[in-house]
């Protein structure tokens, strides 16, 4: 009999979760499975790290459903056991991004991930550390970087994406106007400048959109992008960045596109940055590395 662990953010997304669960449960069970579920409450004391800590051992396989910022929590809990067993995602948040790379542009049906978890089979993918946290897809900083962690949840709930670009509208002027020195260091060598943005991603999908500029990231080459946009200092230079952030323009002179196993950022002031959406903290420097096939999860065989 199978083990397996839920851990079930019930705010996430379209608040989706509760009248999914017991197909969930049911679907499981009848594959005989022996299933213990986990509300993810914060204010309770229970978050994903402390539920992980405190059931090492116990499960065969974990099967989160939530968003992005859920699944952030459970892979941080993961890569602090000794012991890391393989997890299901049923995808619930606003935006989805890192299911999108992970299911290939799809979301999977609660029975494809019934299936993954009793008779799939492990797929192991690259994961990122940011100093001494983890991340699935991406660590940014700059331009709109706060936007999913800032947004209410009520309102996620009714707009899904929309809510993020509503609020991402709402902070245009300021977030174009961002101006971070920043001295960068890849495996491409160092450079140094005024950006708007900075983003470290291993998704085809930011935001909850899918940009060119990642079209060719893939989970497993052991390799994160890098995207760094210049701080524009003028409204034409402004007006060109705009442009070509909305035309997908690759050629764009001030989106500037890397890759590598490693980064360094050194900052001459504290900068905010997010990890998978949720607060990443305020940080003068940040060492970001490829934690290589880190982390499995279950994928229905076909």
């Amino acid at each position: 009999m199978k083990k397996v662990l839920i851990m079930v953010n019930l705010v996430a997304g379209t608040g989706k979760a509760a009248s999914l669960l017991p197909e969930v449960l049911n679907g499981l069970a009848s594959r005989n499975c022996e299933v213990t579920v986990y509300p993810i409450n914060p204010e309770a004391h229970l978050n994903a790290e402390e539920i992980l800590r405190k059931t090492e051992g116990r499960f065969d396989t974990v099967l989160c459903i939530g968003g992005d910022g859920t699944l952030n929590h459970m892979i941080n809990g993961m890569m602090a056991l000794s012991h890391r067993v393989p997890y299901a995602f049923i995808p619930l948040g606003s935006c989805n991004d890192f299911s999108k790379s992970l299911y290939g542009g799809a979301d999977p049906t609660v029975a494809d991930i019934i299936g993954a978890v009793t008779s799939g089979s492990p797929f192991f993918y690259d994961i990122g550390r940011f100093n001494e946290q983890y991340f699935n897809y991406v660590a940014a900083f700059g331009a709109f970087t706060d936007v999913s962690y800032t947004t209410r949840q009520d309102l996620k709930n009714v707009f899904g994406y929309g809510a993020y670009v509503l609020n991402a509208l709402g902070t245009l002027p300021n977030g174009l106007s961002t101006r971070l020195h920043a001295s960068v260091t890849c495996d491409e060598g160092t450079v140094e400048g005024d950006y708007a943005f900075g983003g470290i991603c291993n998704s085809r999908s930011v935001g909850g959109v899918q940009t060119p500029w990642l079209a060719d990231a893939l989970l497993t080459d052991g390799k994160f992008e890098l995207i760094l946009i210049d701080a524009p200092n003028d409204i034409f230079e402004l007006n060109e960045v705009v442009a070509g952030l909305r035309r997908g323009d690759t050629s764009n002179p001030h989106v500037h596109l890397y890759q590598g196993s490693h980064f360094r950022f050194v900052f001459d002031q504290d900068v905010a940055w997010t990890l998978d959406g949720e607060d990443g903290g305020k940080v003068t420097r940040a060492d970001i590395n490829v934690e290589a096939g880190a982390i499995a999860v279950m994928f229905k065989n076909k």
